[in-house]
């Protein structure tokens, strides 16, 4: 903190006075450098600055750049400004005073706090303090300047000269506050404007930086250490300090100090004057800005801002930047395309799509096929709406999510639908199929044998023979018929379920059904059965599933050899077949109703069927979850007595 306004030096701020403070040439150069890029970043930057901020072309002195503060201070309009040099607008009462000014920046970078006479859009004459520096955007040169609060300032050192009460008028209608510092005492000069802004009560003064400490945050009270502040040279320039402030109402304010020191030998800050600022609303508003820069870099999804009037992208959050795998900044300035998956002219169609939906409607939502940097893609869903920036007219805001894995489960239900259609209908197909092929079966064979034992009785009712034994030729003759009718009946039954299914469990039912299948199709089989246990719920779909492959084998396959086997093993039911024939053919597993049933069987009991094919044959695997058996009960458990003496 530094002397009251009343000691302030004219040399603190005399025409052509250059700083010579590093701290302040760092001050300086730091906007500078940011600005290095474009003169659009810097713009962007400056616009809510607090100060009066113009940028003008060094070769020939036209502003480029003018922030709202500036405009308000001089009381011109941005388009009186721009385009046109300040001897144009007419800023400058005394012309020779920016010539002086320019001379300088060119000989060594910089000025700092040079007092001029501007001169206001209503003719009035003011007094103004500027900083400026050399900076380099778009490729040229240019002057970076920095015009202090000229009104509430110039009035206030105007009431300091005319009297206490238009200080604090000046002071509470500017919302400032006048101090001044001796570090080596801790002696501290108050304006009564600052004790107004600190809500310092009735009574109390603010003679040392002890006393002010009190009104600080304790958080930011190690701000007011001197020790804290060092400076090589003097005058320095003392650091701007923003420290919070607890009111009596219990709500906090901002308060921005700002001023110029004087250092010692040994690089310490000595004395500082200055001002006290209260910046609590500039403070909400950068809160305000770094929350929503933190939502938008913390959400979950990726989100893109296009300039409409060139699709080019303009804003990328840190989500939408690793979801396709650039890094940070790196799709600035690109076309909307480049995110687009497909070749270029499908890409440019998608964007064109897109924008033409946008420009008619205002809003477009729907599936995108992205592409990540690394030229593989991705699915999201997108939502698009627009608005009006002042930085860049009209803008699309798009947000992405991701549903690359549930596209592709839905693909993978939908396809499962289909070929669940396709199979309910094969096995509708293949009932129908069944019941005509019975049908033809009980009429040719049980049909055909009892309608020869319905003749012969009726012959024998009518007819009786005399001699005993043309009745029993005839008997015998009935005899054989029946038996022939009940050999039908069980080859019938054995193909609709195996009786010996329910009999003799699944192990025996296989071995039965192997010998039947290698003498009835010549196939040699090569057996390993174990046994496995009775499983009523499994046992009936895993014969069936055995059935399906071996007729498979027998009509396509063209195989000499079938090798089998059947074992339990950490509560499944696992089948295997194998033969040396000719193997299936690539899509067989996609288009074979009978391998789709087979699938289908085992996921109905949480298994798993898996098939190699080769020129050598084919291996299937198929896997089958069984219920685990209960347990068997404990033996109750009984308590030793033990035998009395």
């Amino acid at each position: 903190m530094a002397r009251s306004p009343d000691r302030r030096s004219a040399a603190d701020v005399r025409p052509g006075r250059v700083a010579r403070s590093p701290r302040a040439a760092r001050s300086l150069a730091r906007p500078a450098q940011g600005a290095e890029r474009s003169l659009v970043d810097m713009a962007r930057a400056l616009d809510l600055a607090p100060v009066g901020v113009l940028i003008s072309r060094m070769r020939d002195g036209i502003f480029v750049y003018a922030n709202a503060a500036v405009l308000g201070l001089l009381g011109y309009e941005r388009a009186q400004v721009l385009g046109r040099t300040a001897l144009e607008v007419g800023i400058w009462a005394i012309p020779d005073e920016r010539r002086a000014m320019v001379e300088g920046i060119r000989a060594q970078g910089q000025i700092h706090n040079h007092l001029h006479a501007l001169r206001l859009s209503s003719a009035a004459v003011v007094r103004g303090v500027i900083s400026a520096c050399l900076v380099r955007l778009d490729g040229e040169d240019h002057i970076l300047g920095f015009l202090n609060q000229l009104r509430d300032l110039d009035s206030a050192f105007v009431a300091l000269v005319d009297g206490a009460e238009r200080v604090k008028q000046a002071e509470r209608v500017a919302r400032i506050g006048f101090w001044d510092w001796d570090l080596a005492s801790d002696a501290l000069i108050a304006s009564p404007g600052l004790h107004a802004l600190l809500d310092v009560p009735p009574g109390q003064t603010l003679d040392s930086v002890q006393a002010l400490a009190r009104h600080v945050l304790p958080q930011d009270r190690h701000l007011l250490e001197p020790g804290t502040y060092t400076a090589a040279g003097a005058p320095a320039a003392f650091p701007t300090i923003d420290l919070r402030v607890r009111l009596r109402d219990g709500s906090l304010r901002w308060v921005s100090w700002r001023g110029a020191a004087t250092t010692g030998a040994d690089g310490r800050l000595r004395h500082a004057s200055g001002v006290a600022v209260d910046v609590t609303s500039r403070k909400e508003r950068e809160q305000q800005l770094l929350l929503q820069a933190e939502i938008m870099n913390n959400m979950a999804e990726g989100v893109m801002l296009v300039r409409a009037r060139d699709d080019k992208i303009v804003f990328a959050n840190a989500r939408f930047e690793s979801l396709l795998g650039y890094r940070s900044g790196e799709l600035l300035g690109h076309h909307v395309s480049i995110v687009n998956a497909g070749g270029t002219a499908e890409q440019l169609a998608v964007a064109e799509e897109i924008s033409g939906t946008l420009r008619r409607k205002g809003m477009w939502s729907g599936e995108v096929h992205n592409r990540h940097k690394d030229g593989s893609s991705i699915w999201c869903l997108v939502n698009v709406s627009a608005f009006d920036f002042y930085s860049y007219g009209k803008v699309w805001v798009a947000v992405h999510s991701e549903f690359t894995q549930a596209r592709q489960a839905r693909l993978e239900r939908d396809q499962a639908l289909v070929a669940l259609r396709s199979l309910s209908l094969r096995l509708q197909e293949s009932i129908e199929a069944e019941r005509r092929a019975l049908a033809r079966d009980v009429h040719d064979h049980l049909g055909a044998s009892l309608t020869g034992m319905r003749m012969r009785l009726e012959s024998l009712a009518a007819d009786p023979p005399a001699e005993r034994q043309l009745l029993q030729v005839t008997l015998a003759q009935l005899a054989q018929l029946a038996q022939s009718a009940l050999s039908n009946s069980r080859e019938l039954c054995n193909r609709l379920r195996p009786a010996i299914l329910d009999d003799l469990g699944l192990l025996e039912t296989c071995r039965w059904y192997l010998d039947d299948w290698e003498k009835t199709a010549g196939i040699r089989v090569q057996r390993r059965l174990a046994a496995v246990g009775s499983h009523p719920a499994v046992d009936t779909d895993l014969f069936r599933i055995l059935q399906e492959l071996l007729t498979n084998v027998a009509r396509h396959s063209g195989a000499t050899e079938v090798r089998v086997g059947l074992s339990l093993r950490r509560g499944q039911l696992v089948l295997r077949v194998q033969d040396n024939g000719r193997g299936l053919p690539a899509n067989a597993q996609e288009l074979g109703f009978g391998l789709l049933g087979v699938r289908e069987r085992t996921r109905q009991h949480g298994g798993s069927l898996k098939i190699d094919a080769s020129a050598a044959g084919t291996r299937v695997c198929a896997r089958l979850q069984v219920a685990p058996e209960p347990a068997p009960p404990k033996p109750p458990r009984t308590r030793k007595r033990s035998k009395s003496p």
